[in-house]
């Protein structure tokens, strides 16, 4: 094991109704075909470079340990998270958690990365993404999970009752680096009232992309008044990959990076060229409305105000959804300041919303997790370290994963969770809680053993499907051309990152 010294390196009605999701905190935010095997040059920290866990450093300490949790959550899911973190530091007298809001994910990657200059301004726990699982492996401020859980007696039981396959979407190498989760992945909302004008059946959602396709159509021929599109989508490069992954294809080597830096791209495979096609027919026979990717509320909106009828986006998003229908939505749910937008004419009684698991190329609920992941940041004073391992052990505890699951729209990762009372009440007679049921049941049937990619460049990669998929709908890409590209560019990042971890 080795210590830091050692280390290399607002129409205001209108906003308001559409401010279901403004800022809920869209997380998602996410094998089979042939991969290469060959030996990886580059590897993940083994146990030699992997920071120790000085996880009973609280022994002996006089004064409380004051910790940083560093977060990107807003709305409903943040007030529960001050919640569980005011119940920890009221429940024992040696450490004090602060929990701060960092803005957008890319804001507190980039503080975080700004920071690694000064170590001392970095926090105990910072909770990014999935997508940088790779470069916080190879930061060398991050002592991993695997190591606290080695080391301390009582974390091992914790682990072993960890939902499969939350702990093999932050494996590398056998290496569990993140300790704690907040998990979320797609769902399939659709309008129950469309589905019944159209003869569809109001209780069945479609399962495959192909069922979704004879849906759109059964939905359009029906003329329903005000329906634009029957599918509203944003252009969001996650989803495109959870279509893959869910069809069992690799993305890159290295069984998806997870044996090892992932060097070579395997993007050029027939579930991206039949996930492309799919969307680039949707689009072209006027089945499907494509919003920026940069607009979180659009296609809610389009949902909100019935000019579709089908959306496939974050299981984040339904408490906020539900108390926009509810009209009990508040401006602090969405994560905004009173004053900022009037909410209180904002309900949508009529609007019947159903939730569907995230169809898929073959089948519904495959894919990947999304969501944010906890990393313990290591210090030079042990007791810190100590103190930010005993309030990710709290917060990993049934009960509390259950109250994390149902204020906070969050799946529990605790197996015991789902024996909860309370959780079991929500999750049967509300209909939030139906929707949450739904949603987890395709959480719960993903596959450990395919549990998606892990790329260092993972930003270059999603900024290219999203530029091929802007290609494919201005018609400058066929499909299979923008497969190609994407195949491209992400090789020449992996080549970059192979070389930027060389020096």
């Amino acid at each position: 094991m080795t210590s830091r010294s050692h280390r290399s390196r607002s129409l205001r009605a209108l906003m308001g109704a559409g401010a279901l999701l403004t800022s809920v905190g869209l997380i998602a935010a996410c094998g089979g075909g042939s991969d290469d095997k060959g030996s990886s040059e580059g590897a993940s920290p083994d146990e030699s470079t992997q920071l120790e866990c000085p996880y009973d450093a609280l022994k002996d300490i006089k004064t409380p340990v004051e910790i940083q949790l560093w977060h990107t959550q807003t709305g409903l899911p943040m007030k529960a998270l001050d919640s569980i973190a005011k119940a920890y530091n009221e429940s024992q007298d040696k450490v004090v958690v602060h929990t701060e809001n960092q803005g957008t994910l890319d804001e507190q990657l980039k503080k975080f990365q700004d920071s690694m200059a000064q170590p001392k301004s970095l926090p105990e726990i910072i909770a990014p993404d999935d997508t940088v699982t790779r470069f916080m492996a190879d930061s060398g401020y991050v002592i991993p999970a695997t190591s606290c859980i080695k080391a301390d007696p009582e974390a091992k039981a914790i682990y072993d009752d960890m939902v499969p396959f939350i702990k093999t979407a932050y494996t590398i190498d056998d290496t569990l680096w993140p300790g704690a989760f907040s998990a979320a992945n797609a769902v399939l909302f659709y309008n129950q009232s469309h589905f019944e004008k159209a003869g569809l059946d109001i209780n069945t959602a479609p399962k495959t992309l192909a069922e979704v396709r004879k849906v759109a159509e059964t939905l359009k021929a029906a003329n329903i008044p005000g329906v634009d599109k029957p599918m509203v989508l944003k252009v969001n490069p996650w989803i495109v990959e959870y279509f893959i992954s869910g069809a069992g294809e690799h993305i890159v080597n290295e069984d998806n990076g997870r044996k090892g830096l992932a060097t070579k791209s395997l993007y050029d495979n027939p579930a991206s060229l039949e996930t492309f096609t799919w969307i680039r027919d949707m689009y072209n026979d006027g089945l499907l409305k494509l919003t920026d990717y940069t607009q979180d509320v659009e296609p809610f909106i389009a949902m909100a105000f019935q000019t579709s009828s089908m959306l496939i986006d974050t299981s984040s998003a339904i408490s906020t959804v539900d108390a926009a229908i509810a009209g009990t939505l508040t401006a602090e749910d969405v994560g905004l300041k009173e004053g900022d937008i009037d909410l209180s004419s904002v309900s949508l009684p009529d609007l019947r919303i159903g939730v569907g698991e995230m169809p898929g190329l073959k089948e519904a609920g495959k894919g990947q997790a999304g969501g944010t992941a906890w990393y313990l940041i290591d210090d030079e004073d042990p007791t810190k370290v100590a103190a930010a391992w005993d309030f990710m052990k709290y917060f990993n505890q049934p009960d509390v994963q259950a109250k994390w699951a149902i204020e906070g729209s969050s799946f529990p990762i605790r197996k015991e969770s789902l024996k909860n009372k309370d959780l079991n009440e929500k999750w049967t007679t509300t209909r939030v809680g139906k929707w949450m049921a739904t949603a987890y049941k395709g959480f719960e049937t993903l596959d450990p053993e395919n549990p998606g990619p892990v790329i260092g460049p993972y930003k270059e990669f999603r900024q290219s499907v999203r530029r091929g998929l802007e290609g494919i709908v201005s018609g400058s890409l066929d499909p299979a051309g923008a497969v190609k590209q994407i195949d491209t560019e992400l090789q020449g990042e992996l080549d970059s990152y192979k070389k930027d971890l060389e020096g």
